[in-house]
């Protein structure tokens, strides 16, 4: 019996990279405490918007993360949710505000 359409597997994958901007001038802006608190918020909205668009986290790279999904259009859905996750915790605190591309 061949499998149903939504089981199959292509192999095809498209990759997303994060990358927090000024990460090292931040680390020495700002101490290693609170560089790492923005860290760990850009690791929980990424990793939030990867399991809400069926993304996996292949590869953490310090100040970003490497994620693969099976469609480009989940893979743009994840970025659009980082992207607004991101700018509500910047309009929420100014002081540590979190940017990635």
């Amino acid at each position: 019996m061949l499998p149903n359409k939504a089981e199959r597997d292509t192999g095809m994958r498209s990759v997303m990279f994060t990358d927090i901007v000024g990460s090292t001038e931040a680390t020495q802006r700002l101490g290693d405490d609170a560089a790492m608190l923005m860290v760990n918020r850009h690791d929980e909205i990424v990793r939030a918007a990867l399991a809400a668009h069926n993304g996996r986290e292949v590869k953490h790279t310090g100040d970003g993360i490497m994620a693969s999904f099976v469609s480009a259009a989940a893979a743009v859905r994840s970025a659009m949710q980082i992207q607004q996750e991101l700018a509500r915790l910047r309009d929420e605190d100014a002081g540590t505000p979190v940017r990635v591309r």
